[in-house]
């Protein structure tokens, strides 16, 4: 849909020309924030549900780490770009993190 229709969503949200022109830049990162960010939100719901919140507070501040390490490093060399591909990488890291402990957690809760 954000490559599709991207630049009249833009156009949509601000008339502003300079506005416009950077934000297109940007695009692509947000398409890709559906895709790299669709696991944290299921296992957040999974958690939530559960009510594990330990385990998604712990796995919120690894997130965090990965994300101020990923923003330090990238975000010196590439600027924006560093701090979408930094979110991305937050969103990944959240996701997986979080299906290692499930799989872990069901093991432990469903035991016979």
């Amino acid at each position: 849909m954000v490559f599709a229709f991207g630049e009249q969503l833009v156009g949509a949200i601000t008339k502003a020309a300079d506005v416009r022109a950077e934000a297109v830049i940007y695009l692509p990162w947000a398409a890709f924030g559906a895709p790299s960010g669709v696991l944290a939100f299921q296992m957040t719901g999974v958690f939530v549900r559960a009510t594990w919140s330990r385990d998604m507070r712990n796995m919120m501040l690894l997130s965090l780490a990965a994300f101020i390490i990923a923003l330090f490093a990238l975000g010196q060399m590439f600027g924006n770009h560093g701090l979408w591909a930094a979110f991305h990488i937050f969103l990944l890291v959240r996701g997986i993190s979080l299906l290692l402990v499930l799989r872990r957690r069901v093991r432990t809760a469903f035991a016979e």
